[in-house]
């Protein structure tokens, strides 16, 4: 919870699979809590330490609500380790999650778009290939577009 990395290494040398294990009773990994958090170099620091251990597929694992770490970044407006994951894993930008009826659910760009984000939005629109591929048609779309309308987030933040 509080991101010290040593700590947190020593038992993962130890239990290298724990790694993947969920840590919370909605599912979370130690990857979910870390990027949930606000900005900090010691949650970054954690996050970039712990993307090197696992595989980019493992960044693709859904907690109790079907949200990726990299979704709850994006929510939470970290910047930094939204940058780490995308980098790591692509895919990551068009996993929806964020609630258990499919008819809700958004990609981590809607999300971020969602709470105001906009730093977030910036970068996951410029890594988001013109809004094309798997997720993506008008209906999407249209709908990132009015929340960014709503949020004043065209023009530099």
């Amino acid at each position: 919870m509080k991101c010290h990395w040593n700590a947190a290494k020593a038992i993962f040398d130890q239990n290298p699979d724990w790694l993947r294990y969920s840590i919370t009773e909605n599912g979370e990994t130690a990857l979910h809590i870390a990027s949930s958090k606000n900005r900090s170099k010691h949650a970054e620091n954690f996050v970039k330490n712990l993307v090197t251990l696992i595989t980019p597929e493992d960044l693709e694992f859904q907690n109790e609500n079907f949200s990726t770490a990299l979704y709850t970044a994006a929510v939470a407006g970290n910047i930094e380790t939204v940058k780490i994951m995308v980098e790591r894993n692509k895919k990551l930008l068009t996993i929806m999650g964020g609630n258990v009826d499919a008819k809700l659910r958004m990609m981590p760009l809607h999300a971020a778009a969602l709470v105001g984000n906009h730093e977030v939005v910036e970068y996951l629109y410029e890594n988001s290939n013109d809004l094309s591929g798997e997720n993506w048609d008008n209906k999407t779309r249209s709908w990132l577009l009015e929340k960014c309308v709503e949020g004043d987030m065209f023009g530099k933040p």
